[in-house]
């Protein structure tokens, strides 16, 4: 009963209201990072691009060895996330490599397009960052990469709910629905948080 009043929902709206929550959860993603980049740039001006994280966050009663020093650090943590839109990127084309060879058999068969395109997209996403932002320690490569890092594994998890919806009919559906407001709301918060950071 309750599958039958899911179908004639979806039916009556002309959309599916899951796709449509899972791809308004990726949006409000995007559009957070979007705007900490708009508002890094409003705070840097010309310098935006060339800009050391130690500049940009200066700390009073530093010495210049100790800024040397977390610079130096800062530059590692930038190193590291490299190499992490790499591996991650790499599994998630995997993942949807795998899913794309095997459409004619079950249960891949009742994976949806979107499942496949947010697969896809976040695959994209992550390895393109590495291609794109290649200045270690500057903060335009760690906000710009790190906005990828996000909405890539967004998209994976938004992935991840899509084939819950796929597969599990009512159930799966209430649970990717949940996913993505729960992915929204977090991501707002968070992005209330940066945006101190960088006023």
């Amino acid at each position: 009963m309750l599958t039958d009043l899911a179908e004639r929902v979806r039916i009556s709206l002309g959309f599916d209201l899951v796709n449509a929550a899972l791809l308004a959860a990726l949006t409000v993603v995007t559009a957070c990072r979007l705007l900490l980049l708009g508002t890094y740039f409003r705070k840097m001006g010309k310098g935006a691009f060339r800009a050391l994280h130690v500049d940009v966050f200066p700390k009073a009663g530093e010495t210049q060895d100790q800024k040397i020093q977390r610079n130096e650090d800062w530059f590692l943590v930038t190193v590291r996330q490299e190499s992490t839109v790499l591996v991650t990127g790499s599994i998630v084309l995997a993942t949807w490599a795998v899913l794309f060879t095997t459409l004619s058999t079950p249960p891949s068969g009742e994976i949806s397009f979107l499942t496949r395109n947010l697969l896809l997209a976040s695959s994209v996403t992550l390895m393109l960052a590495r291609t794109f932002f290649r200045a270690p320690g500057r903060e335009i490569s760690f906000i710009c990469t790190e906005g990828s890092m996000v909405v890539g594994y967004t998209a994976f998890a938004l992935a991840l709910a899509s084939i819950l919806a796929d597969l599990f009919s009512v159930t799966g559906t209430v649970l990717a629905m949940l996913i993505a407001v729960c992915v929204a709301v977090r991501e707002l918060m968070e992005a209330r948080e940066y945006l101190r950071y960088y006023r």
